[in-house]
This record gives C-alpha cells, structure tokens and sequence, in this order.
C-alpha cells in the first residue's frame, strides 16, 4: 500500500507538468530554427548560383556587349553633333553617319527601346525642329545609358534617377 506521502503533491504535479512543457516546446522552436537555418542557408546557395550563371551568361556575352557599347557610343556623338552643330558641312557629315549607323550597324546591337528612340530620332530629324531633335538625342541617351545597364547586369536603382 502507499501511504499518503508517497503521493506526490499538488504543486510537484504542476512544476513537472511545467517542465515538461517547457522541454517540449524548447524541442519545438530547436526543429523550427534548424529548419528555418536550413532554408536560408539553402536560399543563399541558390542566389550564389544564379548571381554565377549570370556572371558566366555576360561574359560568354562580353563580344556582343563591348561591341554594343562601342556602337552606342559612337551613336550618342554623331547625334550629339546633330543636336548642338551649326556647322552645315559637320552637319551633312553626321547625318551621313547617323543613316550609316541606323540602317546597318546600330540594327545589329540595339534592343527595342534603342530602336524606338532611334526612329523618334530619325522622325525628328527629318522634320527639322531643333527643339524635337534635341529631346529625341536625349531620350536615345537615356534609352542606351539603360540598355547598357541592363546588358552588362548593373541594377537600374543605381543609375539614379531617370527623367
């Protein structure tokens, strides 16, 4: 038989209950915070793949992309000669090169919004007001600065602001 105080008491009942719970749950957020570890660990294995095979992607690409950016800058002169000179032979000369670069070379590099800012260019061009001219030159610089940007892998946020 057991005798009344091989019972435990009341309040031992409820500190062992306590502790138990406690044991459980520190189990519980231990598994929740290994998982937890393991996904971001896992999450930044991954980022670090792709931020590889983009790196390997541009420069597989780097031919292409270096002879974008030395057609583009070529462009942004022979229009930035088109949008200030008064010279009439520098202007003949620059026109020349600019249908040049917009039948031929440029078709071969540029991405569509070079492509639309080019032929708003053109349009202005041809209409002969030196105020549209001026805003098309400018709008085709924005448009290479950001096909450049996206070509090469830099992050538009650190362009700045775009007007």
């Amino acid at each position: 038989m057991t005798s009344p105080t091989d019972k435990p008491s009341h309040g031992a009942t409820v500190l062992q209950s306590v502790a138990t719970s406690v044991q459980v749950i520190s189990i519980a957020v231990a598994a929740l915070l290994s998982v937890l570890s393991f996904n971001s660990a896992r999450g930044s294995e991954s980022e670090a793949r792709i931020a590889e095979a983009r790196k390997h992607d541009i420069e597989a690409a780097r031919p292409f992309l270096e002879l974008r950016t030395q057609t583009y800058l070529e462009t942004l002169k022979v229009v930035g000669v088109l949008a200030t000179s008064n010279d009439k032979a520098v202007l003949e000369t620059a026109r020349q090169r600019f249908e040049q670069l917009y039948w031929a070379e440029l078709a071969l590099v540029e991405d569509v919004a070079v492509d639309n800012a080019m032929v708003a260019l053109r349009e202005a061009l041809q209409a002969t007001d030196r105020d549209r001219q001026q805003k098309a030159t400018l709008q085709l610089a924005h448009a290479v600065r950001d096909s450049l940007a996206l070509s090469w892998g830099m992050p538009t946020k650190a362009l700045g602001r775009v007007y």
